[in-house]
C-alpha cells in the first residue's frame, strides 16, 4: 500500500523532528496519529502498518522493491525481489 495525497503529507508532517527537542515520533505514535486525524487504508478499511509508514518514509532511491509472500506458517512477509 502506498500512502498518497493528505496522508502523505500528514506522515511527513508528523515525522518531522521537534524543534524543540530535537526527538523524532516512533512510528507507532505516527501510525496511531494518522488513524487520529482520520487517514486509513483504503484496501482494508484498518489503520496503516507500522511497515507501510516505514516505506514511506524511505528516499525514492534507496527504496527496495519487495513483495509478499507466505512463510511456512502461512503468514504474509515482504521479501526483496532481485533487481
Amino acid at each position: 500500500m502506498v500512502l498518497l495525497g493528505d496522508a502523505l503529507t500528514a506522515l511527513r508532517r508528523l515525522a518531522r523532528k521537534n524543534p524543540r527537542t530535537g526527538e523524532r515520533r516512533s512510528l507507532r505514535a505516527i501510525a496511531a496519529e494518522l488513524t487520529a486525524e482520520g487517514h486509513i487504508n483504503p484496501a482494508s478499511d484498518r489503520p496503516f502498518s507500522i511497515e507501510t509508514i516505514r516505506m514511506a518514509m524511505l528516499p525514492k532511491d534507496n527504496a527496495k522493491v519487495v513483495r509478499a509472500a507466505k512463510t511456512a506458517k502461512g503468514k504474509l512477509a515482504l521479501q526483496p525481489v532481485a533487481a
